[in-house]
């Protein structure tokens, strides 16, 4: 996995927290408490900036009444996209991290069923 596919990740992971967080009607704060997190570090886990342990997505799994693969995406690796899209996203990008952000979640949601 490279840093942008793991980075796309995260982020996918954060937004399924936030979503099933709101769907329990529970706060950041309150989550955060009942798991012994600081709120800060609750933001960072839904922004996709801090990386929770196993243990700590089962925590808050729990606590949402979630599975947790209900929380966790499918990974896309580089290699699983076609090789003219991948060309295509490349010329068309560049070095525009924050396109190919957009791009590669593009293609996340296109292949994970909701």
């Amino acid at each position: 996995m490279d840093k942008e596919e793991k980075r796309t990740f995260y982020l996918e992971l954060g937004k399924r927290i936030t979503k099933h967080r709101k769907k329990a009607g529970l706060k950041q704060e309150s989550l955060a408490s009942l798991i012994s997190l600081s709120r800060t570090s609750m933001i960072n886990i839904e922004k996709g900036r801090q990386q929770p342990s196993i243990y700590l997505l089962c925590e808050i799994a729990n606590h949402l009444n979630v599975t947790v693969t209900a929380l966790v995406p499918k990974l896309i690796r580089s290699d699983e996209i076609r090789p003219d899209w991948k060309k295509t996203i490349d010329t068309q990008f560049g070095n525009d991290s924050k396109a190919i952000e957009t791009m590669n979640r593009f293609l996340f949601d296109v292949k994970t069923p909701k």
